[in-house]
């Protein structure tokens, strides 16, 4: 679990290829999948969800933390939406009396496809690949032992 301090510092410097924000207040959004696929096929990071695109903590409606995190562990886990799935359970913290969720991704030593879509992570954009042959092979070859 990241601590405060880390988290507030991550914030600060902004979106980049390991850090993503999310405004997501009430629901999860399919961008939010996208960018795990990204993570998952680049380098990995983290995901703040209630966070505006500045970095500002906007906060995620209590009443709808819990429905968020079951969404989120149900679709990573779901291999007809998220192949292959990876479990990954997003973590809640409160800063500035403000709840958040953050997901911390790993790389991965598969390649993920979400609703059969490849994505990969360039600088701080999620990038659809799967009509570039060449791009989905480079991915491919980056995970080669």
């Amino acid at each position: 679990m990241l601590s405060t301090d880390k988290i507030k510092d991550l914030l600060l410097h902004g979106e980049n290829k390991q850090v993503e924000f999310k405004k997501c207040t009430d629901k999860v959004s399919a961008s939010v999948y996208e960018t795990v696929c990204s993570f998952l096929n680049a380098e990995g990071g983290y995901i703040f969800l209630g966070v505006d695109d500045d970095g500002t903590i906007l906060g995620i409606n209590p009443k709808c933390v819990t429905d968020m995190t079951k969404s989120i562990i149900n679709t990573l886990n779901n291999p007809e939406q998220f192949l292959p799935p990876m479990p990954i359970t997003p973590e809640q913290t409160e800063i500035d009396d403000k709840i958040i969720l953050y997901l911390n991704v790993p790389e991965s030593e598969q390649v993920h496809r979400y609703k059969n879509r490849f994505y990969d992570r360039w600088g701080d954009a999620d990038n659809d690949v799967s009509k570039h042959t060449y791009l989905v092979k480079n991915m491919f070859m980056r995970k080669e032992p």
